[in-house]
């Protein structure tokens, strides 16, 4: 997976991700730390997103977590 945001930077070399159950969770290092990006497939139709970051690969802090839900036409 490759990140892009307005924040800018270069992507540099794509996430790789693995399947845990339910989740796919993508982990990627560079010159800032680490990333790794968490989509948890809840149910039909909704999934929870998350971003977490760390220094060195070990201890993680969360950036960012959504859900985000389909809606009916």
């Amino acid at each position: 997976m490759h990140w892009f945001d307005v924040m800018g930077g270069n992507t540099g070399a794509p996430a790789v991700g693995v399947w845990e159950g339910n989740k796919l969770c993508f982990e990627r290092s560079h010159h800032m730390g680490h990333n790794r990006y968490t989509y948890n497939l809840e149910r039909d139709g909704v999934y929870t997103f998350r971003i977490d970051m760390s220094q060195d690969g070990k201890s993680w802090m969360p950036f960012l977590e959504g859900t985000y839900k389909r809606v009916a036409k």
